[in-house]
C-alpha cells in the first residue's frame, strides 16, 4: 500500500516540474483543410484576408481566459481547435464550438508570433530562448526536434518543406521542417542595434520579403538564401509584409505606405498618411486597408496608393485588420473591436472589451475570436447565420 501511495506522490511531482509541456489532447486533430487558418496572416503571402464571411451584427458565444497577455499576433485555427500562444510560453488550445480547453503545452519562453499548425504537427518560434524554433506532434504530445537559431519576435513561415523565420539579432533562417536541419541562413551585417527585426516574413513562393529596424526591406531567394534586392524606407519597419499579383505591400515609421515589386525591390508607388505605421494591413484584389497609429484607418487604391476613403474611429490602433468578406475588422487600445464597410469606411457595428486590444482578431467558419489583454478571449457568431 505504501509503494503504490509513494508511486502515486511522485507521479504527481514529477507532473508539476516538467510542466504541461506534454499534455496529450483530449481529442485528436481533425485532417487538414484548405480552410485552415494555419499560420499568421492566412498563408505565405499575409493578407489577412479571412476565408470565411461573418457579417455583424455578433453575438458572444464564450470567453476563455488564456492566463496570460498576447502578442500583435498569436493564435490560429484548424478542424475545431483554436490555438493561441501566450506571453509566458504556452499554447492553449481551445475546442471552436464550446470554449472549452482541449490542451495546454507550456515550452518555457514567451510567444510572440503565431504558430503554425499543419496536419498533427505544430511548429513554435520562441523569444528570450536560444532553441528558437519546435516542431511538436500534437497527437504524440512530444517534440519532434528544436533548433537553436536565436530569439524570434515573429511569426514563422512555411513554403513545402521548408520552414522560415526571422530571428532577432537580423537573420533570416531556412530549416527543413521535418528534420530541422538548417538549409539556409541569410545574415543581415551583424553587431548593429538596429538591424534587429521585428517584421514576419511573407512570400509569392519564390522570394521571402521582410522589413528591418535599420528601415530596408529585404527579398531573398527562397530555395538558395541570396539577397535578390532590398529596398530602404526612411525609418524601422517593424510591419510585417503582404504579397499580391507581383506586389509586396506594407507600411514604415517614416509614415509612408509602400508598394514594391516582388521580384526587382522597385518601389511601385508610395503614399504618405498623417502618422506612424506600426502594424500590417489587410489586401484584396483592388483595395490595401492600413492604419495609423494616431486612429485613422485608410483605403488605398493598391495600383497606385491613391485614398479610396479614411475612417477616424478615435482610438490609438495597435493591432492589424482582418478582411471578412465585406467588412474590415479591427481593434484598439481603447478596448473597442470595430466593424468596417470596405465600400464606404463607415462603422458597422462595435463591441467593448474588459481589455485593450493589442492583437489581430482572426475569422474561422462562422466565428470572429477576439484577444483582449486581460487575458480574455472572446468567441463571436454570426447571428444572421444561426
Amino acid at each position: 500500500m505504501m509503494n503504490r501511495k509513494l508511486q502515486t506522490v511522485l507521479l504527481l511531482l514529477l507532473f508539476m516540474f516538467c510542466g504541461c509541456a506534454h499534455y496529450r489532447l483530449r481529442i485528436p486533430v481533425a485532417l487538414p483543410s484548405d480552410s485552415d487558418w494555419r499560420m499568421y496572416g492566412g498563408g505565405i503571402g499575409r493578407n489577412n484576408v479571412a476565408y470565411d464571411t461573418i457579417t455583424p451584427p455578433l453575438d458572444s458565444t464564450w470567453e476563455y481566459n488564456a492566463e496570460a497577455g498576447f502578442s500583435p499576433s498569436t493564435a490560429v485555427a484548424a478542424g475545431n481547435l483554436l490555438y493561441i500562444g501566450n506571453l509566458i510560453g504556452e499554447i492553449h488550445t481551445v475546442t471552436i464550438g464550446t470554449g472549452k480547453k482541449a490542451g495546454v503545452y507550456d515550452f518555457g519562453s514567451a510567444i510572440v508570433g503565431t504558430p503554425i499548425i499543419e496536419g498533427d504537427m505544430m511548429y513554435v518560434a520562441l523569444a528570450n530562448d536560444n532553441e528558437g524554433l519546435k516542431a511538436y506532434n500534437l497527437n504524440e504530445a512530444q517534440v519532434k526536434w528544436q533548433r537553436a537559431v536565436g530569439d524570434i519576435e515573429t511569426s514563422p513561415l512555411i513554403i513545402g518543406n521548408k520552414l522560415l523565420a526571422t530571428v532577432l539579432d537580423g537573420k533570416l533562417v531556412c530549416v527543413d521542417k521535418e528534420s530541422g536541419d538548417i538549409l539556409w541562413t541569410y545574415q543581415i551585417a551583424p553587431g548593429s542595434k538596429t538591424n534587429l527585426i521585428h517584421s514576419s516574413p511573407a512570400s509569392n513562393g519564390n522570394t521571402v520579403v521582410f522589413g528591418c529596424d535599420n528601415g530596408a526591406v529585404y527579398g531573398v531567394n527562397v530555395n538558395t538564401g541570396q539577397l535578390q534586392w532590398n529596398a530602404k524606407t526612411r525609418s524601422a519597419v517593424f510591419s510585417s509584409p503582404s504579397i499580391r499579383d507581383g506586389r509586396v505591400y506594407l507600411g514604415s515609421t517614416d509614415s509612408t505606405f509602400y508598394a514594391l515589386d516582388v521580384s526587382t525591390g522597385k518601389q511601385l508607388w508610395a503614399k504618405h498618411l498623417p502618422g506612424k505605421i506600426h502594424n500590417s494591413q489587410a489586401v484584396d484584389q483592388n483595395h490595401v486597408y492600413t492604419s495609423v497609429v494616431g486612429g485613422e484607418i485608410y483605403c488605398l487604391n493598391s495600383d497606385d496608393g491613391q485614398i479610396v476613403w479614411k475612417t477616424n474611429i478615435n482610438g490609438v490602433i495597435n493591432s492589424s485588420p482582418i478582411l471578412s468578406g465585406d467588412v474590415l475588422y479591427i481593434g484598439t487600445l481603447n478596448k473597442i473591436l470595430y466593424a468596417i464597410d470596405v465600400h464606404s469606411g463607415s462603422i458597422l457595428w462595435q463591441y467593448k472589451t474588459k481589455g485593450r486590444i493589442k492583437s489581430m482578431p482572426i475569422v474561422f467558419k462562422n466565428h470572429l475570436f477576439l484577444f483582449a489583454e486581460d487575458r480574455s478571449v472572446i468567441s463571436f457568431e454570426d447571428n444572421n447565420r444561426k
